[in-house]
């Protein structure tokens, strides 16, 4: 511990503190939700942090006085900071503070300051403390109660600590309020780039331009090139409507609607959905070759991660699902619809059975039909006619009777340039809100360091120096009366206080 003010002195946690750890909580006296103490366990401290300020009041459990005598369990006093001491939760360095008599289960610990020495500067203190780095390297972490009575602890005289703990009561407000208020804005951002869809996707983003710029109606140029798509695949294609849609969607009118078929490239399997059944395992997969394409890349929105490869023969007889750069690939399983534009730079290779690639014919706007398939019109069509059970699950058939609501080829290009300029000016706003939310992040710690120095609240000199609090809390802990063996309920409150 750096060199600390004058008049305090650097101890033994265990010197001021009392180190608790909790007891057993059989599944025959868990359940009740009332009683005369509540039971905590971790999951408690977690709701506690998350959404009650860190304060401990109120439980899953509940036991009587007869239950706690019968379990050997001490109450805790209110004021002690709780937090867990075994397993994953360790790492989190959630405390919460007990303002209630409680019990606490096993997977807990408790530090309560002794008389004269503030429990809420103990309890600030605790959170420097990196328990996750403390705790045993053991395939689960844990910690003991030495792990914590051994920790060094900066002890300044009793009055500064008062003043220490009401100066970052009142900074850390400040702070979390500033973090809540941070934690707001992605889903703004979220929420504003789904309305610029909506718009873009409807027309309204480009209604001025339209009537600024007049033009031919779409359906003559989808004319134009939904032909050649015909022909090539063979199939009819099936000619969604605004039916199929919400009753609230308006078409410009020199709009049109047609279906994914219609702006296929005019090539064999331009459509295609990844193989089924047994078609690729992961026994197939070699070190190189031929990557494969899955959901990984379309949540990730980034081509580049994953490395699984097929060979050149598996390739070959999987063809019909292989990808080029400009191809369209829209995951059908769990999280349906994303949406990922493989761009010039993508390893040759095929999609896996949980997505379906579209290669667009050369005259369609690629940029345009990626926004529409990531729009709330499209996101809806997916929601309501996915099927499945424990997940959501699309199919080449629902895709295929998407409708798109299509602009001329002009309105395209404008809209695209309209889109990408909103969301460009959302980017900046989220580097800008992710260099805040970082700055807000080091606030906390940084106030804490600060305190715990001696920097945050200047000394008076006409303060008790800590080390005439620390004799006389030794002088009293010689003196005291050692604990009686027995463990009753009032003898258990009023001996934590």
């Amino acid at each position: 511990m750096s060199a600390l003010p004058a008049n305090w002195v650097d101890i033994k946690l265990s010197e001021v503190a009392q180190v608790t750890s909790g007891i057993g909580f059989p599944n025959e006296y868990q359940g009740h939700t009332s009683g005369d103490l509540p039971f905590f366990k971790v999951s408690d401290i977690s709701h506690a942090v998350l959404a009650n300020r860190g304060e401990l009041k109120t439980a899953n459990h509940y036991v009587t006085y007869e239950i706690a005598e019968k379990l050997k369990g001490k109450p805790l006093v209110p004021g002690s900071t709780v937090f867990a001491k075994i397993g994953e939760a360790v790492r989190l360095n959630r405390r919460a503070t007990a303002v209630t008599p409680c019990l606490i289960d096993n997977n807990v610990m408790a530090v309560k300051a002794m008389e004269g020495v503030n429990d809420r500067y103990v309890h600030q203190f605790l959170r420097t403390v990196d328990f996750g780095e403390s705790a045993r390297s053991t395939t689960v972490p844990s910690l003991r109660k030495g792990d914590v009575e051994e920790l060094r602890f900066p002890l300044a005289p009793a009055v500064e600590q008062k003043r220490i703990a009401d100066k970052l009561d009142a900074v850390l407000t400040r702070v979390d309020a500033v973090n809540t208020r941070l934690a707001r804005v992605a889903p703004l951002l979220k929420r504003f780039r789904q309305s610029v869809l909506a718009a873009a996707t409807s027309g309204r983003l480009t209604e001025d331009w339209r009537i600024a710029n007049p033009s031919f109606n779409a359906q003559s140029w989808l004319d134009e090139i939904s032909s050649k798509s015909r022909n090539s695949s063979g199939r009819k294609p099936l000619e969604p409507s605004l039916a199929d849609l919400s009753d609230t969607v308006q078409l410009p009118e020199t709009w049109t609607v047609t279906g994914l078929d219609s702006i296929a490239a005019d090539k064999p399997h331009a459509l295609k959905a990844g193989p089924f059944g047994s078609a690729l395992k992961k026994s197939m997969y070699v070190q190189q070759g031929y990557k494969i394409y899955g959901q990984e890349q379309v949540i990730a929105g980034d081509e580049t991660v994953g490395e699984y490869f097929i060979d050149d023969e598996k390739f070959a007889e999987l063809k019909a699902c292989a990808v080029e750069s400009g191809d369209i690939l829209i995951s059908l399983v769990g999280t349906i619809g994303r949406v990922l534009v493989l761009s010039p730079n993508a390893l040759p290779g095929i999609i896996n059975p949980r997505l379906v690639k579209l290669s667009l014919h050369t005259e369609v706007n690629r940029s345009y039909f990626s926004f529409y398939l990531r729009s709330p019109v499209a996101l809806s069509f997916f929601e309501g006619n996915s099927h499945g059970g424990t997940m959501d699950i699309l199919n080449l058939g629902i895709l295929r009777s998407l409708p798109l609501l299509i602009p001329p080829p002009e309105e395209q290009t404008e809209i695209v340039r309209r889109v990408e300029t909103l969301f460009a000016f959302a980017d900046r706003l989220e580097a800008r809100l992710a260099q805040a939310q970082t700055a807000a992040t080091r606030l906390t710690p940084a106030l804490l360091a600060k305190a715990f120095r001696g920097e945050l609240v200047p000394q008076d000199p006409n303060d008790e120096p800590a080390a005439e609090l620390l004799r006389r809390l030794q002088a009293e802990r010689a003196t005291a009366p050692k604990a009686s063996a027995g463990r009753g309920r009032k003898a258990a409150v009023q001996s934590e206080g």
